[in-house]
């Protein structure tokens, strides 16, 4: 079972985010959740909001928080205000202030079972085969 949980409009640029994000894509979500705590950027903010907004609905639908991990994380441009900064000589010069979108998606880990070696049943049909291959 999956949640996908977005947050639009993000006053940090995308740049930024995507240092946090690729740090803790893969991770168990609550060894993710307190790594960010130490981790010293900025974006950790808007990260951790997002993850503890993605294990918030993953609780809601019923998902085993303890064993959800963050399957995938994408940070996308979003739009970019255009602001004028006064230049010498009377002119300008632009700045853009760049927005971005965090996707991110939790995943449960699914149990894998044990694999057991398999035993050979003793047939008719198997013994008459191993004494035609020794002729």
């Amino acid at each position: 079972m999956e949640v996908t949980v977005k947050q639009n409009f993000n006053r940090t640029a995308p740049r930024k985010l995507r240092l946090v994000a690729d740090l803790v894509r893969g991770w168990d979500a609550e060894k993710a959740l307190n790594q960010l705590r130490f981790i010293p950027k900025a974006a950790t903010q808007d990260i951790t909001k997002t993850l503890q907004s993605a294990l918030g609905a993953a609780k809601e639908s019923n998902m085993n928080i303890s064993n959800t991990f963050i399957k995938a994380i994408m940070v996308n441009e979003g739009p970019a205000l255009k602001r004028r900064v006064f230049a010498s000589r009377g002119r300008a010069q632009g700045i853009k202030k760049r927005m971005s979108h965090i996707i991110m998606t939790l995943a449960e880990k699914e149990a894998v079972p044990s694999v057991e070696p398999k035993k050979e049943v003793k047939t008719e049909a198997n013994q008459e085969v191993k004494e035609v291959k020794e002729k």
